[in-house]
């Protein structure tokens, strides 16, 4: 208890000094917090787009699919894969049937990524609807209506209520070929979908292929909460999807996965300069205290004092500057985080160095990860342990005689 009261005084004998440490201590935990805090609101707005757009949380297809992403490798017996899916609680999901083709227009033409969608179902799965920025939506009846992207419509010439073409190869290998008319124009801020992407219904798709029932994948969508890997495992499992491949949108979007990795392997770096620097200064600091009391360490060891006691005295001075530093980045960090989490921060840069992958909203809002949080405040008292190690062992060799005529 002693050394408790002991280290306590000793912090406050030089304030401005042991204020510079516990400051630098708590501005270093609050940039990384604050930082971590945007990268979490990045990443979550990134993945929550990506998900949202396309892909969705899962998507079903016959083994190879995704690989090849031929019209042949089609998933025959829906209503199967359906009703497993109608069983599973927290997830909504809709059909889709994929193809490539050329669309032409009177005045050009260009290759497209065709989506045969079932309306309803896929309102509820992507933000298609949400991002129309002329005409309208498709609907269960719509045989021969197309929503593209307006970079798309402005290359092909058209607009609302014109006519396109669409040709690809059928399901056997023959050149099919339809008349469509432009229903929607949309506009998601994701260049290859603006550019070279198409919506019909399913039974348009699958007319125009041949396919006869049949669809390309299943995608999923999962409700707040809903636990995606258990979800995965319960998929595979099933009898039902015997030879369906179930990906993740992980496995869906690998180029995001990566740009998440980049931005954590960039967070470790901040992290280790941020708390050397913060190591320096404690090193800095406790070296300086202890030349400073080198007479009284000797005045301590000549009345019995052990080298285990000015150890613990060192140490425990180094765990109350954590301590204080840890407090006061905390209390700086949420500050900020919870003042721009409702303010939000406009990121126009990002979202268009991005806007090639997936769009991503201007303004990003930090979102706390608490795991990030109570590592980095575990290592921030860990450092200032660790730090304090080499002036601690100094001080405790110091041999009193010596120690009593240092001036």
């Amino acid at each position: 208890m002693i050394i408790l009261k002991m280290a306590w005084r000793n912090i406050g004998r030089n304030r401005r000094r042991s204020l510079l440490t516990v400051s630098a201590i708590g501005l270093g935990l609050a940039v990384l917090l604050f930082h971590q805090s945007l990268v979490t609101g990045f990443q979550k707005k990134m993945i929550e787009n990506s998900v949202r757009l396309h892909s969705g949380h899962i998507q079903i297809h016959r083994e190879g699919y995704q690989r090849h992403k031929k019209v042949e490798l089609m998933i025959k017996d829906p209503s199967s894969v359906a009703s497993v899916l109608k069983g599973m609680k927290g997830v909504v999901f809709s059909k889709r049937v994929n193809f490539r083709g050329l669309v032409s227009s009177a005045e050009n033409s260009s290759g497209i990524q065709v989506y045969g969608v079932d309306p309803d179902r896929e309102e509820r799965i992507t933000v298609i609807r949400r991002k129309i920025l002329e005409g309208g939506y498709l609907s269960g009846g719509d045989r021969r209506a197309i929503l593209i992207g307006d970079m798309l419509a402005e290359d092909l010439g058209v607009g609302v209520g014109d006519k396109v073409v669409i040709m690809t190869q059928a399901v056997d290998g023959s050149l099919s070929a339809e008349l469509f008319r432009v229903k929607g124009i949309f506009r998601t801020g994701s260049p290859i979908f603006d550019e070279g992407v198409g919506y019909i219904t399913t039974k348009a798709a699958q007319d125009l292929l041949g396919m006869d029932g049949a669809v390309s994948e299943f995608v999923v969508l999962l409700e707040e909460g809903a636990d995606l890997d258990g979800i995965m495992r319960a998929l595979r499992a099933s009898p039902a999807l015997k030879g369906l491949e179930v990906l993740s949108w992980k496995d869906l979007s690998p180029r995001l996965v990566q740009i998440i990795e980049l931005q954590s392997a960039v967070l470790l770096i901040i992290l280790i300069v941020i708390f050397s620097i913060v190591a320096l200064g404690i090193v800095n600091t406790l070296l300086m205290s202890v030349m400073e009391r080198v007479r009284e360490f000797g005045i301590m060891m000549a009345l019995g004092a052990r080298p285990s006691h000015v150890v613990s005295l060192v140490l425990v001075e180094a765990f109350y500057l954590g301590i204080l530093g840890l407090v006061a980045g905390v209390i700086i960090g949420f500050s900020v985080v919870y003042y721009f989490s409702a303010e939000g921060i406009d990121l126009s840069a990002f979202s268009e160095a991005t806007a090639t992958l997936l769009p991503v909203e201007k303004v990003i809002y930090p979102a706390f990860n608490p795991r990030f949080t109570a590592i980095s405040s575990a290592a921030v008292v860990i450092t200032s342990l660790l730090t304090s190690v080499y002036p601690a062992m100094r001080a405790a060799r110091l041999k009193p005689a010596e120690a009593l005529r240092h001036v």
